[in-house]
Parts: C-alpha cells; sequence; structure tokens
C-alpha cells in the first residue's frame, strides 16, 4: 500500500507556533535560507528545498513510512523546517528527524530550542499517530546540533563513523 506524502494545510500548537505542511509555495521562500553554509554542509547536502519537495513528492514509500516535509511558523514568520520520517519498527512507534533546520535570521536566539521542544510535546498531532520514540542522526561536527537535541532531552544511543544516534523516548516526555 503507498502512503500518500501529505501536503494539505494542517496547524498545530498554540497560536504563536504553528506546524504545517510544506508547499511549492513556502519552499520558494526555504530557498533564501540557503546562503547559509551550514545548512548546506549539514542539513541540505547541496541539495536545494525545491529538490527535496520534488523528491518526497515523487517517492512516496510502500509499506509503513510516511514522509512528511513540515514548516513552523511563529507569529506567522517562517522559523523553521523539518522533515519526519514516520514508521513502524519491532512494535514500535518512531519518528526520523531528517533534517531541521532553523531559518539563519533566527539562529542562536532560543527558537531552534522551542521548535524542537515543541516537536517534542506535539509529535502525535504533528504525525496524526502514535509515537513511542524520537530519533536523528547528527554528524559529529556539528556541534550546535548536538547542544540542540541534548538540551530537548534526547540522549545519544550509538556512535557509527561520522555520525551519533540520538533519541528521545516519548513514553517519558511528561
Amino acid at each position: 500500500m503507498k502512503v500518500p506524502f501529505l501536503c494539505a494545510i494542517t496547524t498545530y500548537g498554540s497560536d504563536k507556533m504553528q506546524w504545517k505542511n510544506s508547499s511549492k509555495e513556502i519552499t520558494s521562500e526555504l530557498e533564501s535560507w540557503l546562503y547559509d553554509k551550514k545548512i548546506i554542509s549539514y542539513a541540505m547536502f547541496d541539495s536545494t528545498f525545491a529538490e527535496e519537495y520534488e523528491y518526497y513528492q515523487k517517492n512516496t514509500y510502500e509499506g509503513k513510512i510516511r514522509d512528511l516535509i513540515k514548516v513552523v511558523f511563529l507569529d506567522h514568520i517562517l522559523i523553521g523546517y523539518m522533515v519526519l520520517n514516520y514508521y513502524t519498527y519491532d512494535s514500535i512507534y518512531e519518528v526520523g528527524i531528517n533534517p531541521i533546520i532553523i531559518n539563519p535570521k533566527y539562529q542562536n536566539q532560543g527558537y531552534g530550542k522551542q521548535v524542537l521542544d515543541s516537536c517534542v510535546h506535539e509529535i502525535e498531532e504533528i504525525v496524526d499517530g502514535r509515537v513511542d520514540q524520537i530519533f536523528a542522526t547528527i554528524d559529529k561536527s556539528n556541534l550546535a546540533s548536538i547542544h540542540l537535541f541534548e538540551s530537548v532531552g534526547f540522549y545519544k544511543k550509538k556512535e557509527e563513523g561520522n555520525f551519533y544516534s540520538y533519541y528521545f523516548d516519548c513514553k517519558k516526555k511528561q
């Protein structure tokens, strides 16, 4: 069974922070973020937001994986971007974050922590399903992301090559 890529606008969270599915129109605004070399090297791996959007539009997955491209607005300002991979593995409902990107104009001001904290606490609404754990793979040299994930309660579980795997147990988030 194919699971379609979702692109209808849906809003979650408080009046201030809104989670929405990305759209082609939003992608053009995201492209302006690509002047930031950290975004290109750590998150987009030399591709554009438009290319990523098109990829997910054309490559719906068979089985239990559902990919969601989410954008986060704070007071009507596009503040964040996140790709979520939602699936079941050994009866565990898991969401992978790959990547999380904060608008370069708002980096190092606490917005990344706000977005990630909101994601953790609203994840079941955001993906419209049960979630037992969230994970992210982070380049060892990406100290800002490592600090961000640890500050929200993710813990390092594995080390493979140049990457760490960080996990968050959703059953403990109360």
